[in-house]
């Protein structure tokens, strides 16, 4: 059972990247505590367009799930999850459609196996759709994934795998490659694309300070569909491309409770407004600005 928490504490960081979106969150969570409750957000603060007279851009998104691991055995276990994204995408002078605000369900089911010797292997599936309407064939997002992880050493792991996912008129595959590291039991190092780039210290065995390298925005090229154009009829579709640099201090208690705020700049980046057919898209760079965020989830 130890195992299972072990894990849990080493890719606590890439939770807070792939957790959002439908993707699951990758906490493997004791036995013993098989639900959980996880809560994130991030704001950005105003992010000036290139041209000038497109004014700024602000950026907000939170995210809670639920989700619930049955054990199969020791070394075999799935986890189910249903959860709830908002994002606010606040631009005053936006020339393709009016609306804001955005909702959408997810929902994921994954599988972990340790069954072969000095590996852990993830396989996920789920999906993320717009809440007004739920069009599951307009603007719903389909992911998957296969990631696998090989102990190389004691203190070195070496990663493999690929994902995915296609809707919304797009579709993106991406391998998974990548290595993670401990030294001395207080650092870490997770280079792994495209799910994590973090360096942690463990201050003591309830806290932690780490800096990463993460996506703001979502997944890379995330199709999402508007509402209420003004271009044209029918739901125009956009995308936001943005990394970040975050410094953040984590705090565990046992198997419980984990909660984590982070300050950072957000790299600069463009949104991708296409028309209803995913043609004569238009980007609007940006510039970089400051940003934060924060995490909370409890295993009961």
């Amino acid at each position: 059972m130890k195992r299972y928490y072990a894990i849990a504490t080493m890719l606590f960081l890439s939770s807070l990247k792939a957790s959002s979106y439908g993707f699951s969150d990758y906490n493997f969570i004791n036995p013993s505590t098989p639900y959980q409750i996880e809560g994130t957000t991030h704001y950005v603060d105003k992010a000036f367009f290139k041209d000038q007279t497109k004014g700024h851009l602000h950026y907000g998104d939170a995210s809670n799930t639920l989700y619930y691991t049955h054990f199969i055995d020791e070394e075999n276990s799935l986890t189910y999850g249903m959860g709830y994204d908002f994002l606010n995408l606040g631009w005053k002078n936006n020339p393709a459609f009016l609306e804001n605000q955005f909702h959408y369900l997810n929902g994921s089911v994954g599988f972990v196996s340790t069954t072969l010797k000095d590996w852990r292997w993830v396989i996920n599936s789920g999906f993320s759709v717009d809440t007004k309407g739920l069009n599951f064939g307009q603007s719903a997002v389909y992911h998957g994934m296969l990631w696998g992880r090989y102990d190389t050493t004691k203190n070195i792991g070496v990663n493999v795998g690929a994902l995915g996912w296609y809707g919304v008129k797009n579709g993106r595959a991406f391998p998974i490659f990548g290595i993670d590291s401990c030294y001395r039991d207080h650092w870490k190092i997770q280079a792994i694309f495209p799910l994590d780039a973090s360096i942690s210290y463990q201050l003591d065995k309830n806290w932690l300070l780490g800096v990463m390298y993460e996506n703001v925005g979502g997944p890379y090229k995330y199709p999402r569909r508007a509402h209420h154009p003004l271009i044209e009829e029918s739901s125009p579709i956009f995308m936001i491309k943005s990394t970040g640099i975050t410094a953040l201090l984590q705090f565990n208690q046992e198997e419980h409770i984990q909660a984590s705020l982070g300050a950072g700049w957000n790299l600069g980046g463009s949104l991708l407004i296409k028309d209803s057919t995913n043609h004569n898209g238009i980007r609007y760079p940006f510039h970089s600005a400051p940003y934060a965020q924060g995490n909370f989830s409890m295993n009961f």
